[in-house]
């Protein structure tokens, strides 16, 4: 703008700059007017001088401007239970009005400039082995800038959320309300899917809002043979995590025959799609269920998955299996319901253990009538430890062993019982890192089955089972002996063994199934790694004629006045293992025919033909 002056004098006041819509004022003297446009498009700039009483008033011409806008946003990769991360080198595209792409910098975050005000815009990022959430973001007619376009990636192996049927188990002729469970992130807003079902068992009677969403609206669609389509609105944003969205009833028929009916995600009639509040599309897989009838018998559980009809041998072969967890029950069938069949009053306790194989024995033996299978459907989460110390003066123990340089050691697990324990499970935990390649085996004179798995890590579930007892009353029997491979070095503190209650629980039965009071000791084993090596004592048991005795208790005490106890086998034959070296030592044998004296072992390394004879 320029000033014309009548004469002399300073031109003063004001200058006043317009775009139309917006304006700002400044005094001549500043030389400057900052004007920010409030909204995009073609602009015609305009300035005014007023005047003052040496200078005429005037205006400038007319100048022409352009109003852009912009959209900027922050890409974050996801952290479960803690705060996200920026994420860099992420690819964000642009389209609809104007086509751009760009690459978020090291703060996660990108800019689109100079955009057209009043166009509409597509904005989506993209990263290998990521997916985005939401998947883009849409604006329309936008006449502001955008400052919040933001997404969060997360690995696209694991998902983003999933929406998954709970199967659910029922008795032909029931009612069985099916939930629809979400990994919610906390901005669902809607959600479309359709289901498929089987008509011959099932009949949909009502949807309605699941625990978790209540006061959703929801639309359904069953005019479709063997179709259910489901539209789904959230009141309220969901609580992130595991959530109940929808139930579905289904009424069943009455034919016990009829098979499992599996419930599948579709589109028809209901395309499957998720939105946020904004309409943006959200990532989510969906996972299939099923409706499962409860079939077959207590116990029967071989012929899998549904059972053969009859209890025979082969379906305690089956139960060991899935008690050690070498077997895992079929979640598509009652199969876990039918393995679960102790205590038999409640047909199980959600618990695959030693009580199973008991009561399964006393089927097939008839000393149960056999009866339809009832109780848990699937195992009940175990949150306590094993009974630790003594419980009825029964208890199951972990020894002590000594191990020396790099090699072997074996670590004898006893049970102090009171006569009437026929079977026992347990689960033993250690460090892998310093105890490897367990082996399980019965000890000398067990007359039982031993079931184990040794496959993982740390961990070695064990099962032993009889049809006569494990001890005798009030008395001390090595049950197995768990071999372990060990590193050498320096001395190190004991490395520690306990029991556990996963997979397997550590528990102790009668000879009825029922679950016996018992404490669980647990052990260690010494590791050092001064090269010497650990040592064994092992002989024979004989009558007072020479003739070997089985079943004998043989008891080792050391000088600190530890004991152990093994049981001879078939020809009188006894073994211990583990024993430090230079150790002394006194054996003793326990039987209820003969009588033998202490015998006192001077110090040395192994020692073998140890003969303990009877007195005549």
């Amino acid at each position: 703008m320029t000033l014309v002056a009548p004469g002399a004098g300073t031109p003063t006041g004001n200058v006043t700059v317009s775009d139309g819509s917006a304006s700002c004022t400044a005094a001549v003297a500043a030389q400057t007017c900052n004007l920010t446009s409030t909204t995009p498009g073609t602009k015609t700039i305009t300035g005014t001088y007023a005047g003052d009483g040496n200078v005429n008033g005037s205006s400038a011409t007319p100048a022409s401007h352009l109003v852009n806008v912009m959209i900027t946003g922050r890409v974050q990769q996801f952290v479960s239970g803690g705060s996200n991360t920026d994420m860099s080198g992420v690819t964000v595209s642009l389209s609809g009005s104007t086509t751009a792409t760009v690459t978020t910098d090291s703060n996660g975050r990108f800019t689109f400039t100079q955009l057209a005000g009043g166009g509409s815009f597509v904005v989506a990022p993209a990263a290998g082995g990521f997916t985005f959430d939401p998947l883009s973001r849409s604006y329309s007619n936008v006449n502001t800038n955008v400052m919040n376009a933001n997404f969060v990636g997360y690995d696209a192996a694991a998902g983003v959320r999933d929406l998954r049927v709970i199967s659910q188990y029922l008795i032909p002729g029931d009612d069985v309300i099916i939930p629809l469970n979400l990994e919610a992130r906390g901005n669902e807003y809607s959600m479309d899917f359709s289901l498929g079902y089987s008509a011959n068992p099932l009949k949909v009677a009502e949807v309605e809002c699941g625990a978790d969403a209540p006061g959703c609206s929801i639309t359904s669609d069953a005019s479709n043979f063997e179709k259910l389509g489901i539209s789904v609105t959230f009141a309220t944003p969901l609580t992130p995590g595991d959530r109940e969205v929808v139930k579905v009833r289904f009424r069943s028929h009455g034919n016990i025959n009829v098979g499992n009916t599996l419930l599948t995600f579709g589109d028809e009639p209901m395309v499957r799609v998720s939105f946020d509040g904004d309409g943006n599309p959200l990532e989510t897989t969906y996972t299939d269920g099923a409706v499962i009838y409860a079939r077959g018998m207590e116990s029967d559980v071989s012929g899998r998955y549904s059972g053969d009809g009859g209890l025979l041998a082969n379906d305690i072969v089956a139960i060991r299996q899935f008690v050690v967890r070498n077997l895992v029950p079929h979640p598509l069938y009652n199969e876990f319901q039918r393995a679960d069949s102790a205590p038999a009053v409640t047909k199980g306790d959600g618990m695959l253990d030693a009580t199973d194989i008991v009561q399964a024995r006393r089927f097939i033996s008839g000393l149960d009538p056999s009866v339809a299978p009832g109780g848990p459907y699937r195992p009940i989460l175990q949150v306590l430890s094993p009974q630790r110390g003594v419980a009825n003066d029964r208890t199951v123990s972990i020894g002590e062993a000594t191990a020396y340089g790099s090699r072997e050691v074996a670590v004898p697990i006893t049970m102090n019982g009171n006569g009437d324990e026929v079977a026992a499970s347990f689960t033993l935990e250690f460090d892998p890192s310093k105890l490897t390649d367990p082996r399980v085996e019965l000890a000398d004179g067990i007359d039982a089955v031993l079931t184990s798995d040794s496959t993982k890590p740390g961990r070695v579930t064990v099962l032993i089972d009889s049809a006569s007892q494990l001890t005798f009353a009030k008395s001390e029997r090595q049950l197995v002996n768990i071999r372990f491979t060990v590193g050498g070095g320096s001395r190190v503190d004991a490395v520690a063994i306990s029991f556990g209650n996963d997979p397997t629980p550590s528990v102790v039965s009668d000879a009825n199934g029922r679950k016996l009071d018992a404490g669980f000791i647990d052990g260690s084993v010494t590791l050092s790694g001064s090269g010497a090596s650990d040592v064994a004592i092992s002989g024979r048991v004989q009558t007072p004629d020479g003739r070997g005795l089985r079943n004998a208790q043989v008891v080792l005490t050391d000088a600190n006045g530890k004991s152990r106890t093994v049981t001879t086998g078939s020809f009188g034959n006894y073994r211990f293992e583990g024993l430090a070296v230079g150790g002394h030592y006194t054996l003793m044998v326990v039987s209820r025919r003969y009588t033998f004296e202490p015998r006192t072992l001077p110090k040395g390394g192994d020692r073998s033909n140890i003969d303990l004879i009877a007195r005549n």
